[in-house]
């Protein structure tokens, strides 16, 4: 048992040992890691000092050549084809100091083989360089003269030039002023517009409220006043139903007796009567009933015609009462378009008014030139607007007219369907109190 327990604890200690060492393996490659990702830092930073030193140096090298070459030669043009044509100043040079050389030696070799010449040929050689370096310093000042000129003529057109802006700056900044005050003016316009244009609302919604509910009212009245007519119609319709059906009795009783009269026999006091008293007697009975009949039925029919005189007489008047309201309702109507006009055109002056706030603040030099195209098209828009306006109104005042045009229509067409049934009526019941009496008549004057 303990030998078992040592190879154990050996066995665990091996183990130990061998992370120990894998883990300083690994500690030692991170530190390797580290210290080339150090290195590779520090170089990174060396070549960029490099390339910030190179990028210095080629700045300085183009100053150079900018130097030597000139501003209006590109080097990219020289290096890329142009190198075997163009000769940069340092070549110049170079060239004119070995041709200096050159003829430096020539002067030497023909001072050594000619020093035979006289001071005359000296002389005349000077004078020729002289004459040559004065022609060359006249043809410089005369190019220098004429650039000079060049310059001049610029200068003067430059201030020309000047002077013309400077007005102009002057002129802008007047208009600029001149905006500035007319857009001050035009915002407290708008202001006073815009306060007066919601009093003129409030007072608008205030009338419009005042005719809505005046005509409200006057509806209920007009309602409550037709019901309450149609209760008279309806009432008096009842009366003259009742008194129909009393003509009906009365008529049928005058039936009736006419026809006791013709079926009673004489009377015991008459003695052997003639049989021309006897056919005489019932014609003066039927024609005293008749008289009778007619002079009992007298005062119905008066009074029927003075019921129907009466009830046209009431119906005028509820129809009087309706053109009234309804010239009362044509009138407000005629007051609240007017007010919903007077409205739109508020409304048009103050939008005109913000257009041209907005045009003013937007003004400017360049677009001064073109306010009046665009004024005219403000302009066209708002008699557009307006137009349209003014077309909607018509619009609305003609289906009014023909909403109005189609309910007198129907009252008048209902008025008429009255007037003819209550003529009818009466008519027939006037035919129906005179048929009795004219044909008892006819039948009196048929007999012998």
């Amino acid at each position: 048992m303990a030998s078992q327990q040592m190879n154990g604890s050996a066995e665990e200690n091996d183990n130990h040992t061998n992370d120990n060492e894998n883990d300083l393996e690994r500690e030692q490659q991170l530190k390797e890691l580290t210290d080339k990702l150090n290195i590779a830092n520090n170089k990174l930073c060396e070549s960029r000092n490099q390339m910030q030193s190179l990028k210095q140096e080629l700045k300085v090298v183009q100053k150079a050549l900018v130097n030597e070459v000139g501003d209006e030669a590109s080097a990219v043009n020289i290096l890329a084809g142009n190198a075997n044509t163009w000769r940069g100043r340092a070549q110049q040079i170079l060239s004119l100091q070995q041709k200096v050389a050159e003829l430096q030696s020539k002067l030497s070799a023909t001072d050594l083989i000619g020093k035979e010449k006289s001071a005359l040929s000296i002389a005349i050689s000077e004078k020729h360089a002289e004459r040559e370096k004065v022609a060359a310093l006249t043809k410089e000042l005369e190019v220098l003269k004429e650039e000079l000129a060049d310059f001049t003529n610029k200068g003067e057109a430059a201030k020309a030039r000047i002077k013309v802006l400077s007005t102009d700056l002057n002129s802008n900044k007047v208009v600029l002023q001149s905006l500035q005050t007319k857009n001050a003016n035009d915002e407290q316009t708008i202001s006073k517009l815009t306060s007066q244009l919601a009093g003129l609302m409030e007072k608008a919604q205030e009338r419009e409220n005042n005719i809505t509910r005046q005509l409200n009212n006057r509806i209920d009245e007009m309602s409550k006043e037709l019901r309450q007519e149609k209760i008279k119609c309806d009432q008096l319709k009842e009366i003259i139903a009742d008194r129909d059906v009393k003509i009906s009795k009365l008529e049928e009783r005058l039936k009736v007796a006419k026809n006791q009269f013709r079926d009673s026999p004489s009377p015991p006091g008459s003695i052997c009567p003639s049989p021309y008293q006897e056919e005489l007697r019932p014609i003066s009975r039927c024609s005293s009933v008749d008289r009778q009949t007619t002079v009992s039925n007298a005062p119905q029919l008066q009074t029927s015609e003075a019921e129907r005189m009466r009830l046209m007489e009431l119906a005028t008047v509820p129809n009087k009462r309706v053109e009234h309201e309804r010239k009362e309702l044509d009138r407000a109507m005629e007051e609240l378009r007017k007010e919903r006009q007077r409205g739109a055109k508020l409304e048009m002056k103050l939008a005109k008014l913000e257009m041209e706030k907005v045009g003013g603040s937007r003004a400017t030099y360049y677009r001064s030139n073109s306010t009046p195209n665009s004024a005219k098209s403000t302009a066209n828009s708002m008699e557009h607007e307006a137009l349209k306006d003014k077309c909607e109104l018509l619009h609305e005042k003609c289906l009014a007219l023909e909403a109005r045009l189609e309910t007198t229509r129907r009252e008048k067409e209902e008025e008429a369907r009255m007037y003819r049934n209550i003529l009818e009526e009466t008519r027939q019941a006037v035919k129906d109190h005179v048929r009795p009496v004219k044909s008892s008549c006819w039948s009196s004057t048929s007999l012998p």
